[in-house]
């Protein structure tokens, strides 16, 4: 908030390494001891928003691992205050691990947050794609239908975007073990304010990860394959263009790799938006004049591409 500048970098397992520009435009200054932790804290996964104040909200991993948890935790920067507080832990449960996927405000002032489990300690594979709403005006937490939930949340009591299929189980391993299961997600709301949502997950039976579209409506969650043809890398993002939602992602192979997908009568249509472009990673923010940018990342020829959409 007020121009100032927030980051949090390279943090997996780590202390915090929290940088802050003291002044508009000033140079970062390191502010991890501003952090309300213990100094034995170590986290992983930072995603920061700024909410409609310029308060700016961090979900992040916790290690407590000889406890056997690694709980998500969300903190407030209070901008007029300069300080930063624990609000509350969103999930904590035993022998599993709270991945941070997303957060974003919408015009009410409420804060969606997306999130996944793994087995403990953590695994490239997780599972039951998450979400909860939070008030600050009201300190309370709510399903997308507007019922309160109690916090701590565990596997299977907030709303479950993607549920556990017939096979799907929770494994202990540091490496893929192969199956169903979910691997990256993106946030975004519609004009009423309702979630929506963009995810890859892999289906019983594939050794490959779909792209998803999970929408919120009077039936509940809504789940429609966006892209299925061959397989993707972990990058993905969603915006609400109007009326209609965007769901950006990356293929593994192939001359044109970045997509954009928007639904088409009862399918959705692909457009390459980098064409020739060998992109592995991708951010997309909708600016407030209605436009998507686009930050494209050639990892390989270590180039940062720019566009707007």
């Amino acid at each position: 908030g007020s121009g100032r500048f927030h980051v949090f970098a390279s943090m997996h397992h780590d202390a915090w390494h929290y940088f802050r520009s003291d002044t508009v435009g000033g140079a970062p200054q390191n502010h991890s001891a501003d952090m309300p932790t213990p100094t034995t804290f170590k986290g992983t996964y930072p995603v920061l928003t700024t909410a409609p104040n310029g308060d700016v909200y961090l979900l992040i991993r916790s290690g407590e691992d000889a406890a056997g948890y690694r709980s998500g935790q969300l903190f407030r920067w209070d901008n007029a205050a300069s300080t930063w507080s624990k609000v509350a832990v969103i999930g904590s449960s035993l022998n599993k691990s709270f991945y941070p996927d997303d957060l974003v405000f919408d015009a009410n002032g409420d804060l969606h947050i997306l999130f996944e489990w793994s087995a403990f300690a953590a695994s490239p594979l997780r599972h039951e794609l998450s979400y909860v709403k939070y008030s600050p005006s009201t300190g309370s937490f709510y399903k997308a239908d507007g019922s309160a939930v109690s916090l701590p949340l565990t596997p299977g009591i907030a709303d479950i975007i993607q549920p556990l299929a017939p096979t799907e189980a929770y494994v202990q391993t540091g490496s893929d073990p192969g199956g169903p299961g979910v691997q990256s997600a993106k946030l975004a709301v519609d004009s009423s304010g309702n979630p929506v949502v963009a995810y890859r997950y892999r289906e019983e039976g594939s050794t490959t990860f779909s792209v998803k579209y999970a929408s919120y409506g009077v039936d509940g969650w809504n789940l429609q394959t966006v892209y299925n043809a061959s397989e993707t890398k972990a990058a993905i993002d969603i915006t609400w263009a109007g009326s209609v939602p965007r769901v950006y992602y990356v293929k593994s192979s192939g001359t044109d790799r970045a997509f954009m997908a928007a639904p088409t009568g009862g399918g959705w249509s692909q457009t390459s938006i980098a064409p020739g472009k060998p992109i592995e990673r991708l951010s997309v923010e909708r600016n407030d004049n209605g436009i998507d940018i686009l930050y494209l990342v050639d990892v390989t020829n270590r180039k940062l591409y720019y566009g707007r959409n």
